[in-house]
């Protein structure tokens, strides 16, 4: 540090004054007076500062009790500079620069503010206190030099000596006999010096051990192995953790677990021993040296208490640690999906969770295959990050995404990214919130922003504000349906396509041997029998369905819309006692699929808008007892003589049965369900509504409800 000018600054901490000549002795002299002077005011200057810093921490502890720490640290530092102490110097200015940056890095969250006054302060501060290490060092080095001048005078009387002893040893040795008995090292006459030069090498071996070990074996002075290696390198670690929390530093949630958990095992198992332990022998060689207990005791007591703590902050992490183990060594839950390349690699078919790993194969499968032009995704959900990464992919390639069996949850968030989005016959989107997997980790991730980041791909991809609204309002335990007119309408999908036309399956039967095999089901018979053309139109659809490929659900789909069209033509005419039977068929039907989910019901009573229910699934003999009731509904219609609607006694039983339906009434409208209790509260409903329809005697029954099927 140059302090002062002239004659006087080339004379700084690394000059060794080594005076030839009398006068400029008496110069090096005069200089290093002045340049003390200016040491002792620049160290001065330094140790007030601290203290202003200190009361400007106090202020800030009103509205801040931790800040109490900062000023407890801040007027220990100041303290050790009014001492001299280079440790203290070098923490402080060390201290000062990571509060800078740890102001600036909370001014730079989303919710930070900056300070400029309080910036520019601790700025300012930074340079007083470096003015006044550089000053300590200089000053330490001066006393150094100023020993070594007292030095220089013994060394100069003991090689006196030295010379003297030389030759006297050389006269005495001139009158000896040449067999003189061998040399005795025990006789060596030592001096100063030569104890000196012997013990050279080992100091400088002393300085070779590395500053890790010499911590270690508590070689270290008291001063640095506490404030350095256990405060200040705490105070490092705490700010590390805060920048390993920071998710857009490391958005891979498999390596950020794994960088936390071997953080976590370096700290716990390496660096802590090592810093306690340091410290501790530190302590004891401070006694034995100085013979001062105080705060050398008071260091120790400090690490037991600091050790009891560790203790109790690991076994309160350690459910924590074991979730990030799971996420980043164990088996995702979620990964039981399987990619397979369908249509000569024109499609990716992913089926199952979105689990972690997912969208790195996706996207191996994509730069091996360019020819991929779409993406079905039959998904569950599962890892958002997944879910993005897989958005990302499909955007960058350009990809079209599809949905045969249904895409739920996170899996949405890639399936909008697609270029032009298709739903299957039968599949359905399903919107919630999200939810952290891992319970133990929900205090260390913001769903809500996790929600906000997905809601603007659904934005950029033009969705209706309208249907963004609801995307996150279902509760992340429950599931949200849209309609496919609703889906239609945002822009979600672009249409419905059949399964086959993407994934053709072998059918079981031969087109041209249907026709025999219909004849064996009486629904079939009957149909042909009073309505051969419409059995002629059913038969050439089904043959068409079964040369391309058509899928069982494809098929159902198809003989629904007949069956559907010619019921409703035929229960109008129909007698009571049939559609009595139909309504309780219904009502059974409605409550059993009620019971295993709701959305089931929904699908059975609005196939258009929820998609098709494959009734397949829930049936274990494959007939379904309600095509025995359609039979005897065209049976009816074209065999008995049966009475026609009574309108206007129909409607007034209807206005009656909704009043009495009460609360139940608000849900038989579609327009704003928007979760399971509210679709099994419409099913409820509609199930209520048949029920005291079929309380009613049997013709009053039997007329409302052919007053309800021909409206429809």
């Amino acid at each position: 540090m140059r302090v002062v000018d002239g004659p006087c600054r080339a004379l700084d901490e690394h000059d060794v004054v080594v005076p030839s000549f009398r006068g400029l002795k008496i110069i090096s002299i005069f200089c290093n007076v002045i340049q003390s002077m200016n040491i002792e005011r620049t160290i001065k200057t330094a140790w007030i500062v601290g203290l202003i810093f200190a009361a400007f921490s106090l202020l800030g502890a009103f509205s801040n009790i931790l800040m109490l720490i900062d000023v407890a640290i801040i007027s220990a530092l100041s303290i050790g500079i009014y001492k001299r102490n280079k440790a203290c110097s070098v923490i402080m200015v060390l201290y000062t620069f990571v509060t800078i940056v740890y102001k600036i890095y909370l001014s730079m969250q989303p919710l930070g503010e900056i300070y400029a006054i309080g910036v520019v302060l601790n700025i300012v501060f930074l340079i007083f206190f470096f003015r006044g290490m550089r000053a300590i060092i200089v000053y330490h080095n001066l006393s150094q030099t100023s020993d070594n001048s007292e030095n220089d005078k013994i060394l100069s009387a003991n090689m006196s000596l030295v010379a003297n002893e030389t030759e006297e040893e050389q006269i005495v040795s001139s009158n000896m006999n040449f067999d003189a008995r061998p040399y005795d090292e025990s006789e060596e006459r030592i001096n100063p010096i030569t104890k000196t030069i012997k013990e050279e090498p080992a100091k400088k071996r002393d300085r070779s051990v590395n500053y890790i070990r010499k911590h270690w074996r508590g070689e270290l002075s008291l001063t640095i192995s506490f404030w350095i290696n256990l405060v200040l390198l705490n105070f490092v670690k705490v700010l590390f953790e805060k920048l390993l929390s920071y998710n857009e530093i490391i958005e891979n949630p498999v390596i950020a677990a794994r960088v936390a958990l071997i953080y976590a095992v370096f700290c716990y198992i390496i660096v802590y021993p090592w810093q306690i332990v340091g410290l501790w022998r530190s302590c004891n060689h401070h006694i034995e040296k100085s013979g001062k207990r105080f705060w050398a005791r008071t260091s120790q007591g400090l690490v037991i208490v600091g050790f009891i703590l560790t203790i109790a902050i690991l076994g309160k992490s350690w459910p924590i640690y074991k979730d990030f183990f799971r996420i980043g060594f164990q088996k995702d839950e979620w990964g039981n999906y399987t990619l397979k390349l369908e249509k000569d690699n024109a499609f990716i078919h992913l089926q199952g969770g979105l689990g972690f790993g997912v969208s790195e194969e996706v996207g191996q499968l994509l730069k091996k295959y360019p020819e991929v032009k779409g993406i079905i995704l039959d998904s569950i959900g599962g890892r958002i990050y997944e879910g993005r990464e897989l958005a990302d992919l499909i955007s960058t390639y350009g990809l079209d995404t599809y949905s045969l069996k249904g895409c739920y949850s996170a899996a949405t968030t890639a399936f909008i990214s697609g270029k032009n989005r298709f739903l299957g016959m039968g599949a359905n989107l399903a919107f919630h919130q999200y939810k952290m997997g891992y319970k133990n980790l929900g205090a260390l991730a913001d769903m809500e922003a996790e929600q906000a980041k997905d809601l603007l791909i659904f934005q950029q991809q033009g969705i209706k504000s309208g249907f963004l609204d609801k995307l996150f309002y279902t509760h992340h335990d429950d599931l949200w349906y849209p309609t496919v007119d609703e889906m239609l309408d945002a822009g979600v999908i672009h249409g419905i396509v059949n399964p086959s036309d993407l994934l053709p399956v072998e059918s079981v039967f031969d087109a041209g041997d249907f026709d025999e095999a219909s004849l064996d089901i009486p629904i079939f018979k009957t149909i042909k029998q009073y309505e051969p053309d419409t059995y002629r139109e059913l038969m050439a659809e089904f043959e068409e369905q079964i040369k391309k490929g058509a899928t069982r659900i494809e098929l159902q789909h198809a003989g629904a819309n007949v069956f559907k069209s010619l019921a409703f033509t035929a229960m109008p005419r129909t007698s009571d006692e049939a559609l009595i039977q139909f309504a309780q068929a219904m009502v059974d039907r409605l409550k059993k699929f009620k019971e295993i989910d709701p959305i089931l019901c929904m699908k059975m009573l609005y196939p258009q808008q929820y998609g098709v229910l494959d009734f397949s699934k829930y049936s274990s003999d494959g007939e379904y007892p309600i095509d025995d009731v359609l039979n005897k509904i065209i049976i009816d219609a074209y065999e008995k003589s049966n009475p026609v609607v009574n309108t206007e006694a129909a409607e007034l039983l209807m206005e009656k049965l909704v009043l009495e339906l009460g609360d139940y009434a608000d849900y038989l409208e579609l327009e704003g369900l928007q979760n399971t209790d509210d679709y099994g509260r419409h099913c409820d409903a509609v199930i209520k509504l048949y029920e005291l329809i079929l309380n009613e005697d049997k013709t009053t029954a039997g007329n409302t409800l052919r007053y309800m099927f021909s409206q429809n």
